[in-house]
């Protein structure tokens, strides 16, 4: 899925934060009516988009994702964040022309700017620039500077849409069916049916984008749920302790 925002007119900011989150939190399900950007700086949480009519998108927000919420599409909390996440935040609101689309190209003569609902920002230190300029401009109430670097945060999220690679895209996807089945009898053969792929496939994708099995990355992954119920219910650590 890719956000659709209409340039005929200036974008403008509706609130700009940065938020700490110390403790695990579901990311609240809501239907906004503005569109929301936020770049992940530490930690990491899974969200749902689920446009009405539409095809379900995961997102598995971790450190240095941008994330963008288009408004009118309902969004959910599938995992709580991991202690300690901080992100910072754009509210844009929604003007008419805007939207979504799941087509990889758009006509940039209508007047519209497309980019991706997850980009990585890993390798791009403008985005994550632009992204502070903007929300301290807007903190400091420098309209005239805030809307000037939100130009160039737009500009650039849009071009590293351009540079996104399909097969990155596909393993991300992979990762995401499996984290949101962590704790359930989902399987490879589960995968490749809900993504059209063969299983074959889908195992070569995982291993060569992440580095391991998809077995390997589940046992990884429910060691660190173990880990982290244990540090936030110690009542329930001592239980199991003074039975072992």
């Amino acid at each position: 899925m890719k956000c659709v925002l209409d340039l005929s007119n200036r974008r403008t900011i509706a609130e700009a934060r940065r938020i700490l989150f110390p403790r695990p939190v579901y990311h609240p399900t809501r239907l906004l009516p503005s569109h929301v950007i936020f770049y992940n700086l530490c930690g990491d949480w899974t969200i749902s988009l689920e446009p009405d009519g539409g095809e379900c998108e995961y997102i598995h927000a971790k450190k240095d994702i941008v994330v963008t919420l288009p408004a009118r599409v309902l969004h959910r909390g599938i995992d709580k964040c991991t202690p300690g996440t901080q992100t910072m935040f754009l509210v844009i609101p929604h003007i008419e022309g805007d939207g979504y689309t799941d087509l990889e190209e758009l006509d940039e003569t209508t007047g519209k700017l497309c980019f991706h609902t997850q980009i990585d920002a890993a390798g791009n230190k403008n985005i994550k620039n632009y992204f502070e300029n903007t929300l301290y401009a807007h903190m400091q109430r420098d309209t005239t500077r805030a809307f000037a670097w939100l130009d160039l945060l737009l500009s650039e999220l849009r071009d590293a849409s351009r540079v996104v690679d399909p097969q990155a895209l596909l393993a991300d996807r992979i990762k995401y069916a499996i984290d949101r089945n962590l704790c359930s009898n989902y399987t490879i053969g589960d995968i490749a049916k809900e993504l059209n792929r063969s299983t074959r496939n889908i195992e070569f994708l995982f291993k060569k984008h992440y580095g391991m099995t998809i077995h390997q990355y589940i046992i990884c992954e429910r060691i660190k749920k173990a880990k982290s119920s244990l540090i936030i219910f110690p009542t329930e650590r001592c239980a199991i302790l003074r039975k072992s």
